[in-house]
């Protein structure tokens, strides 16, 4: 009410009477009208993009995914599907994290849940975390390339191409160049792991090298601080050993039975058995 007597006052200082004054006041209560229509849609949409900036979710870009499967699912191929589609989607890199936190259950879910919160919403770190818990990690893929073996139903090319997945994360996960060079110095260091004893390898890699040159430092450095011979540092130790003593062994083991041959050759009068006529 009060609106509409300054309306009416305002219409009237201005000269107008009767019906001009009436469309004048129609004219300006409908100008309000849109005017309220107008600030409470602007505050209905500012309020919605400020939930949806808080909450770092986009209601129309929800994940349509299937989640995550303790026990069926391979981690290291469920994050790839997760990042084909991320980009798909033209997602800013930095709700990946939130919107895969939704895809997670079991032990996966225990990660992001157990995570500092600033990592937590680091995709690069949480997908590292994820890796590391499924064993997905550089020596983990080398394990897997080392033991595969084909599968019921699976054909050679099938088979042929799971390995070669194996040996691409390796090498990936081994973060080495792909040439030649860095190839080479990879099989390196994994051969040369393989020769060390127990002790030697988990020094080496607890340092992490970089290279087959930080390799065999670490290695001469285990080596000259314990002040023992290379041999009894290697797994060729055991093996040295034990083959020479095994050629005397069964050289003796076949003595008796000649000596018996010519035992009995000598009571059955050089014939080779008692029963000849």
């Amino acid at each position: 009410m009060e609106d509409l007597k300054e309306l009416r006052q305002y219409g009237e200082s201005l000269g107008l009477a009767n019906e001009d004054l009436i469309r004048f006041i129609e004219s300006q209560q409908a100008k309000q009208r849109d005017d309220r229509r107008f600030e409470r849609e602007r505050e209905k949409k500012n309020g919605k993009l400020k939930r949806e900036e808080k909450g770092n979710v986009n209601p129309s870009k929800v994940p349509k995914l299937p989640p995550f499967e303790e026990g069926t699912d391979d981690m290291d191929a469920y994050l790839r599907r997760y990042e084909r589609y991320a980009i798909s989607q033209k997602w800013d890199k930095s709700i990946w994290a939130t919107h895969l936190s939704a895809l997670l259950k079991g032990n996966a879910l225990n990660v992001y849940a157990l995570m500092p919160s600033d990592q937590a919403l680091d995709y690069d770190a949480l997908k590292t975390c994820l890796l590391k818990r499924y064993n997905m990690t550089e020596d983990g893929f080398k394990q897997k390339f080392r033991s595969c073996r084909p599968e019921f139903g699976e054909t050679f090319q099938q088979f042929s191409v799971r390995l070669g997945s194996y040996f691409s994360r390796w090498i990936d996960m081994s973060n080495v160049l792909k040439t030649f060079d860095g190839l080479y110095d990879l099989m390196l260091r994994d051969q040369f792991l393989h020769i060390c004893n127990n002790e030697v390898m988990l020094f080496l890699k607890e340092r992490v090298p970089k290279s087959i040159d930080d390799m065999t430092r670490y290695a001469d450095q285990f080596k000259e601080a314990r002040r023992v011979n290379i041999v009894s540092l290697t797994n060729q130790t055991q093996k040295g050993k034990s083959q020479p003593s095994q050629k005397p062994n069964n050289a003796r083991n076949q003595e008796p039975p000649k000596q018996s041959d010519r035992d009995r050759n000598r009571h059955t009068g050089g014939y080779g058995g008692g029963n000849r006529i």
